[in-house]
């Protein structure tokens, strides 16, 4: 409280973390005034929707942990216009379907020129058409049928250059050809990509197979644009809780690809490639060209034995 009292004071001040905070109106309205404030973290926000102060016109990038959910569709509208300059919104929480039937209006209205969303897939829907926004990360696990259906009556998003996904996979529902080909039809510019595959079905055998699978179609599929790719397996579910000998199947068991023919593939069909990043859970490849165009290249077969950067070439 001692802090709050002098904050008036802070006129440097470009980042609060308001996490542990409950804000009075008062304080709301010396925020509101902070002239340097671009950087705020709330975990609350529902106290400051419906409060009577000014908006935060200065603030660039909103960071909204779990907390209490708005109550009602009103407040958080009116919560998300008092940041009519927001340029990253980072939050975990969907908010219930308060976010599912706004009118266009109130729709058109959240963060107008937002330019870097990261969030629950359900309400991508409101930012996706955006023409400002160029970065998309998705915090949920979700089939891709479903982020089909919530871009439903959208044919392509070339302003989107980062895309990062966590997709849920199984033995009937892989991320395939036709799948690869659909993203990247929604997707046709991307620079940076990140995918992460979370299988129900950990068998080594099926997920080697579905593994080169997939990287075969990436290799005829990826926009000759891609400056990075990382593509993870995640397996944290299974790891000694389910099977206790999950660990020493996959490493007697899995198939790892060559990398160095991967490797040349990937760079041949990216002419501006400069990070490769292949995180099997049990097998870990880096390869990445710093701005001084040094190379660096690490491999493992268990984390513990991850070996150092291999040197500049």
């Amino acid at each position: 409280m001692h802090f709050l009292q002098h904050l008036p004071h802070f006129i440097g001040l470009e980042r609060l973390d308001a996490s542990e905070i409950r804000l009075t109106q008062s304080v709301i309205t010396t925020l509101c005034g902070l002239p340097a404030l671009r950087e705020l973290c709330l975990y609350m926000p529902s106290a400051l929707a419906r409060s009577e102060g000014r908006p935060f016109p200065n603030v660039h990038r909103l960071e909204l942990l779990d907390g209490f959910p708005f109550p009602t569709t009103h407040d958080i509208v009116a919560f998300c216009n008092k940041f009519p300059n927001l340029r990253a919104l980072a939050s975990s929480a969907g908010y219930g379907g308060l976010l599912r039937d706004l009118t266009r209006a109130e729709e058109s209205s959240i963060f107008p020129v937002l330019q870097e969303y990261t969030g629950t897939l359900r309400n991508l829907h409101i930012f996706a058409r955006r023409s400002t926004l160029t970065h998309i990360t998705l915090v949920d696990g979700f089939l891709f049928s479903r982020l089909v259906a919530e871009l439903q009556g959208v044919a392509a998003l070339p302003n989107i250059t980062f895309l990062s996904l966590a997709l849920i996979t199984s033995e009937s529902s892989w991320f395939d050809g036709a799948q690869i080909e659909t993203l990247f039809t929604l997707f046709p510019n991307l620079t940076e990509l990140q995918l992460t595959f979370m299988p129900t079905e950990p068998d080594p055998q099926i997920l080697t197979w579905q593994i080169n699978g997939s990287l075969d179609a990436l290799l005829s599929l990826l926009p000759s644009t891609l400056r990075s790719i990382s593509l993870k397996l995640d397996l944290s579910d299974y790891h000694d809780t389910r099977d206790p000998d999950l660990e020493d199947d996959f490493s007697l068991l899995f198939d790892y690809p060559h990398f160095p023919s991967l490797r040349a593939e990937l760079m041949a069909k990216c002419p501006a490639l400069t990070y490769i990043l292949f995180d099997g859970y049990h097998f870990l490849f880096l390869w990445w060209k710093t701005s001084t165009s040094s190379v660096w290249e690490a491999t493992a077969d268990y984390y513990a034995d991850a070996r150092g950067p291999s040197g500049a070439t």
